[in-house]
């Protein structure tokens, strides 16, 4: 778009490249002041440009917007030189498009920036060398490092992850989706935060690269699941725990159980359980009343766990009755875990309300080994043996 204007803002001459932007003929523009096509909120903007020209400035690069024949407007971009002998010299180029896609952008900018502030995730953006270029308030809430002093730091030195068990540290996946230009997903990990507190989270880290495939930089999107762990193991615990004692339930036994058995199936590993059934137990129910037995219960519950080794298992199986699973452990190594049980079982009194309770026990023994049959069947055998150790007399125990 080509145009010559007078020193006071009318047009003299443009070429047909008007008509083709903005629909007007010559005639129509021609004679008339450019500011009557110009829109009202750029018209301020426009005659300060013009005012340059008219001190002998050029300007280059300035835009504003020109009202078209059918109502609408088209974003100019001008060029124009200092006035000479009283005219203007002036060309213009329709840059409406490129104007649209860069509010699509700065639109879609705020949209991003306002949902990273308030995202519940923590999100944290580096450049191609893992140095940190940006981080969103939650990521400051569970790191527990601000962004001004985030930004311009490795991402490996503000976040500090380890292995759960081990404490070693792990590699951040946000450095591994760089190098490996593809998503890492990470169910959990622990974070340090800056307080030296435990944090468990779960992370996604993907590279950010250009529509060509050239790396510009990577995004690690992170959530604090530590309440959330907590209240699935709190959850976890209740369903495989007796609410009493706190020794494991009757359906965690069996599970515990299996998974001996199947050892033994398959590594040829040799296991030992125990069924434990109290003796006087019911007399503590009538005289001592409820509470009197569970406190029983209790006592002899911590009792017996006191006498096992570290991989063993103990249960409540109900009632009275307990269960134990004694873990690589050959046969005469379990009949002197069962003798030291009922000693510790039969020497314990409770003191209860002026009262003193005693209780006995007898116990049924048996192998879990690559010869053994059914898991229901070897339960079987060491059921039998405590049934044959009350009949033989109290604190006692029979192998099956």
């Amino acid at each position: 778009m080509l145009a010559t204007s007078s020193a006071q803002g009318y047009l003299r001459q443009v070429n047909p490249a008007w008509t083709a932007v903005l629909g007007w003929s010559a005639d129509e523009l021609t004679g008339r002041p450019f500011l009557n096509f110009v829109h009202p909120d750029d018209i301020a903007i426009t005659v300060r440009e013009t005012d340059l020209s008219t001190s002998g400035q050029s300007t280059d690069g300035f835009c504003n917007r020109y009202r078209a024949k059918d109502g609408t407007y088209r974003w100019i971009e001008w060029s124009s030189s200092s006035i000479h002998n009283g005219v203007m010299y002036c060309s213009g180029r329709d840059v409406t498009q490129r104007k649209m896609e860069q509010e699509l952008l700065v639109a879609e900018q705020e949209r991003l920036h306002v949902t990273l502030q308030s995202i519940g995730d923590g999100v944290i953006t580096t450049d191609i060398d893992g140095i940190i270029t940006s981080i969103n308030p939650m990521g400051e809430s569970i790191m527990g490092w601000s962004a001004t002093e985030a930004i311009g730091k490795p991402i490996d030195q503000i976040m500090h992850l380890v292995d759960e068990k081990a404490r070693g540290t792990v590699a951040n996946p946000l450095i591994e989706a760089l190098r490996q230009r593809s998503t890492i997903k990470r169910d959990l990990a622990l974070l340090v935060r800056r307080n030296g507190r435990d944090c468990a989270i779960t992370e996604s880290a993907s590279p950010i690269q250009r529509a060509d495939g050239k790396l510009l930089g990577g995004v690690l999107v992170f959530q604090d699941v530590t309440e959330k762990r907590k209240s699935e193991a709190h959850i976890k615990y209740q369903a495989t725990h007796d609410q009493l004692t706190l020794l494991l339930n009757r359906a965690e036994f069996e599970r515990v159980a299996l998974q001996l058995f199947q050892d033994a199936r398959t590594n040829n590993n040799q296991h030992c359980i125990l069924l434990l059934d109290l003796d006087a137990f019911k007399a503590v129910n009538d005289q001592g009343g409820h509470m009197a037995g569970d406190e029983m219960l209790k006592r002899i519950s911590s009792l017996i766990s006191t006498k096992l080794r570290v991989a063993d298992s103990v249960a409540r199986l109900g009632g009275d009755e307990f269960g134990v699973l004694l873990q690589n452990c050959p046969l005469h190594i379990a009949e002197r875990i069962a003798g030291q049980l009922i000693e510790a079982i039969s020497a314990y009194r409770l003191e209860w309300e002026g009262h003193t309770f005693k209780v006995g026990a007898c116990i049924g023994l048996t192998r879990i080994f690559n010869e053994s049959g059914s898991m229901k069947e070897i339960i079987a055998i060491a059921d039998a043996a405590c049934y044959r150790a009350k009949a033989a007399g109290k604190n006692q125990f029979k192998i099956g």
